[in-house]
């Protein structure tokens, strides 16, 4: 068994066996993952594309699986948080470096990006009580 401190993979003659993270490895990296989800700006996307709000599960999940696709491209630029459903539109949050990635994101998806906002500040319930 590996005593290294990153995910690394062990080779046999024949395989290649992944060894286990260790809770070491595993903090680093969320801290890496936080230090870089707070340096990337917040967008609220709005898209119109015609009754998405009256699309199935597996309709939905087609979409997601496109937006994802190019994700995967455009990683680790432009993150999708998650979308909100309604009628002819969808309003979708995203992290990304800047606003040309969630552009790029919207051309290799398919998407339409027809409003793209900054959103720099975050205001809940908890805000009150700070």
């Amino acid at each position: 068994m590996a005593t290294k401190t990153d995910v690394q993979s062990q080779r046999t003659d024949e395989h290649t066996y992944p060894t286990v993270p260790t809770a070491g490895s595993l903090i680093g990296m969320q801290t890496m993952l936080k230090k870089r989800r707070d340096s990337m700006k917040r967008f609220m996307i709005e898209r119109n594309i015609p009754n998405v709000g009256s699309l199935s599960g597996e309709e939905l999940k087609g979409a997601a699986g496109a937006s994802c696709s190019a994700l995967d491209n455009l990683a680790p630029k432009v993150q999708w948080q998650h979308s909100y459903v309604a009628g002819n539109k969808t309003f979708c949050v995203y992290l990304a470096e800047n606003e040309d990635f969630v552009r790029k994101h919207a051309q290799q998806s398919g998407f339409p990006a027809d409003i793209i906002t900054e959103v720099p500040k975050i205001i809940d319930p908890i805000t009150a009580n700070q």
